[in-house]
């Protein structure tokens, strides 16, 4: 319902993500080769012209990546044809052992964050390999002085902190002025805004979104229901947009998907608010959420007045939480949430920023993969089309699940 909102914040997100010039895309590039050492510390590089021809833009744009890179101190430039990489500052804070994870605390959320755990726990496998240990700070996302708590937990640690990462919220700006004050490295998972693209590790939702909604456009899906509890985070902003996405490359049109808002994140909301779409509307074909829980609720809503999954409904959640936390029946296709490659990616990000005495490197995305379960029944035609895998059978009871990672690209 309210698709005039839905249509609006994919616009909005649309144009957030072209508000990166040509010159500040370019530089994320640049400074992705010095990061990976492609260009090594105090090695000179090419020339403007060399970098117009093997990038393929203006000498105009190469200028003004480079100053991007020069103004962040990654680059000296010379002359206005040559630049050296420049030598990270040798640090002084090999006392410094400690790495801080900010965790808000919200007693209205009862859905156990299993995902954020996971990315934790990852993350702390890679830094305790290089000697760090992590700290937790705690904070009441109910209360404005949020960055304030976090800020008097951190004042008597200063010489054993060594860099801090949290879980980005919709414009929370104010943990990161609280690092760059302390002066120290700091990732996110997710974005900080829509236009951030600097600090930050995430799932590639957008990618994995353009996928389903693919496949649902080759399967001749015309009417579909998004499930979604907000669209003010990054995250489920961009696998709605990607829906979107997907029957747009698929040419077909995607003027009958619809909106299905709900109170919260929780299966009860889904199962209501689908519920409630489904006295005043016709069925759809296709259904996805934005969360499992969501997508389980509105599964039941479904098979409440008869509709079969997959035969009459196709659903597909987005969270990639166990089975044993869904009871799920038939079992769900999902979006996996990658977080053991969000955490290590995320651990290592910092690393290198502790070891470079870096405050910036470019933002990193990890593919989000297409578990195929029999909530969703693709034909084999459609899944070779699109380079998906066959279907993953469920494991028994009490048995480690399997998984076919398939490719978002």
């Amino acid at each position: 319902m309210m698709k005039s909102n839905l249509a609006y914040c994919v616009v909005h997100m649309s144009k957030a993500f072209t508000k990166l010039t040509a010159a500040q895309q370019l530089a994320l590039q640049f400074q992705r080769h010095v990061e990976e050492g492609t260009w090594s510390t105090g090695s000179k590089l090419p020339t403007v012209r060399e970098l117009a021809d093997r990038f393929r833009v203006s000498r105009t744009t190469v200028q003004k990546a480079l100053g991007e890179l020069s103004d962040r101190e990654i680059i000296q430039r010379r002359d206005r044809q040559s630049s050296i990489v420049t030598a990270p500052s040798a640090t002084n804070n090999r006392n410094k052992n400690q790495i801080g994870v900010v965790v808000g605390l919200d007693p209205s959320i009862h859905i156990p964050l299993w995902w954020s755990q996971q990315i934790i726990h990852h993350a702390q496998m890679v830094l305790a390999e290089s000697g760090y240990v992590l700290t937790l700070f705690n904070y009441m996302v109910n209360k404005p002085d949020y960055a304030r708590q976090v800020s008097e937990q951190m004042s008597g640690m200063k010489e054993s902190l060594a860099g801090m990462f949290f879980f980005a919220d919709s414009n929370d700006v104010g943990f990161v002025e609280v690092f760059n004050q302390a002066d120290l490295p700091w990732m996110s998972v997710n974005p900080v805004g829509l236009d951030t693209h600097y600090n930050y590790v995430m799932a590639d939702q957008l990618a994995a979104g353009r996928l389903v909604g693919r496949c649902f456009a080759k399967m001749g899906y015309e009417r579909v229901a998004v499930v979604y509890d907000d669209l003010v985070n990054l995250s489920p902003l961009e696998k709605v947009t990607g829906i979107y996405q997907g029957y747009l490359i698929e040419g077909v049109s995607s003027e009958k998907i619809v909106s299905v808002r709900t109170r919260n994140m929780e299966t009860d909301a889904g199962y209501v608010a689908m519920q409630q779409f489904l006295t005043n509307h016709q069925p759809p074909q296709g259904i996805f959420a934005t969360s499992d829980t969501l997508a389980v609720g509105a599964m039941r809503a479904c098979q409440e007045i008869g509709l079969r999954i997959p035969q009459d409904v196709g659903v597909v959640g987005s969270t990639g939480l166990p089975s044993s936390m869904l009871q799920s029946d038939p079992p769900l296709t999902e979006l996996r949430q990658p977080v053991e490659g969000v955490g290590r990616q995320l651990a290592l990000c910092l690393l290198e920023m502790i070891r470079g005495d870096l405050r910036q490197i470019s933002g990193r995305r990890v593919p989000s993969p297409l578990i195929l379960k029999k909530s969703l029944a693709i034909p084999d035609s459609i899944c070779r089309e699109l380079g998906i895998g066959p279907v993953v059978i469920d494991e028994p009871a009490g048995q480690p699940q399997t998984a076919q990672q398939v490719s978002t690209a």
